[in-house]
């Protein structure tokens, strides 16, 4: 990547452009494209005004909603981006981690947050 290229539009960019395979599973967690599913239990988390105290507040159900199928439609869009983390065991979504455009740059940030 050149100073001139900007890490989204090296992603982007790229013939063909890079995807993530999913899911990624290890022996305790899989992370995975968001479904309709996880929208109950992510709004729950989501709606604590401490485990989102440094990721711009809590949301209310609708906007944890809204949340959710962006991040899953920008994955199936673009190949990467944010997925869900969820526990294997139960199958319980506990929070979300990728890579995603940071608004208004042309660079990229880890994203993260669990509960």
């Amino acid at each position: 990547m050149t100073h001139a290229t900007s890490a989204v539009d090296a992603l982007c960019g790229a013939c063909p452009p890079p995807r993530i395979p999913v899911p990624c599973v290890t022996s305790r967690l899989e992370l995975r494209p968001f479904r309709e599913e996880d929208i109950e239990r992510f709004s729950g988390f989501m709606a604590d005004r401490e485990v989102t105290k440094f990721i711009g507040g809590a949301k209310s159900l609708e906007a944890a909603a809204d949340s959710v199928r962006y991040m899953r439609d920008a994955f199936a869009g673009r190949g990467w981006g944010t997925l869900a983390v969820v526990q294997r065991h139960d199958n319980v979504c506990i929070g979300y981690c990728g890579v995603r455009p940071l608004p208004n740059t042309p660079h990229v940030e880890l994203a993260f947050a669990l509960d």
